[in-house]
């Protein structure tokens, strides 16, 4: 608990996903990212941020990390025509049992 405190405030947006993507846990800085693109509630809506066209190449890969329990790295393009970058690594609970992801958005000026 005390480290999702310290990183609730770090100045990168963080958030956390299930086995199947769906945000479990996010920082304030995604919180005010995806605020910035319209109604963020829980689920999958993150996917918001990121530009129509490259919303399904996107999933793609992302759905094949989350299968795969590999990392994520993946680059594209946000609505507002920025780069951003999705950098997150699985973690697992216990030995056996995939948990979920926590990713860290990079976001170029």
């Amino acid at each position: 608990q005390r480290s999702k405190a310290a990183l609730h405030y770090t100045g990168r947006p963080l958030f956390e996903t299930d086995k199947v993507g769906r945000v479990t846990w996010s920082n304030e800085s995604f919180q005010e990212l995806t605020k910035e693109h319209g109604k963020f509630s829980e689920g999958l809506d993150w996917i918001c941020i990121i530009d129509e066209e490259e919303r399904e190449e996107f999933l793609k890969e992302f759905s094949s990390c989350l299968e795969m329990c590999r990392r994520v790295d993946i680059e594209t393009e946000s609505v507002d025509g920025q780069k951003i970058h999705f950098l997150g690594y699985p973690y697992r609970i216990t030995d056996k049992e995939h948990e979920g992801f926590l990713i860290n958005i990079y976001k170029e000026n």
